[in-house]
């Protein structure tokens, strides 16, 4: 009887009817375990990772949590042993969201010297590199005289949707 209610709850939610959401379903993401390398680049993509997975699964904030904590390991799996225990001890309630636990991790594993805007620039600067080596190769492979109408690129970065920072560069295609 249990067994049949399992089978008839799961043709229920079954979503064969639509596609989008069976091939959705159908992807694996692989995350990372966290073992706690101080390495800010690392913690900032696990980050952006997790959060991709969490919206493309759809978890609730609880299972967040569950799924986050499984992930830790090494050192940073002990860290967040203590941090439960030492909170415990004073009477705090324990960590019960994924903001949180991000907070707690980056205020571990993120040196207060690393800032997401030269992050955000290494990273432009790095993409305007790559589409400049795109360009130039992408003119070498081609017979026409056509010359891109690409020159510069110019890249602002915005602090608190205020205008913080402007550059432009000249591509040397």
């Amino acid at each position: 009887m249990i067994k049949l209610l399992k089978n008839n709850r799961r043709n229920n939610t079954d979503n064969t009817s639509n596609p989008d959401a069976q091939y959705l379903k159908s992807i694996k993401i692989d995350v990372p375990n966290f073992e706690g390398r101080h390495d800010p680049q690392f913690f900032i993509d696990l980050t952006l990772q997790l959060n991709r997975y969490f919206i493309l699964y759809e978890f609730i904030e609880s299972k967040k949590v569950k799924y986050v904590v499984m992930k830790l390991s090494g050192q940073t799996s002990q860290y967040w042993i203590n941090l439960g225990n030492r909170r415990a001890a004073r009477g705090r309630p324990p960590i019960d969201t994924w903001d949180r636990i991000k907070e707690q991790l980056e205020t571990k594993y993120v040196p207060p010297s690393f800032s997401v805007v030269s992050w955000t620039i290494g990273t432009s600067i790095l993409k305007v590199t790559n589409l400049q080596r795109s360009m130039s190769r992408n003119l070498m492979n081609s017979s026409s005289d056509v010359v891109p109408s690409i020159r510069k690129v110019k890249l602002k970065f915005f602090l608190n949707s205020e205008p913080a920072l402007e550059m432009t560069y000249e591509l040397n295609c």
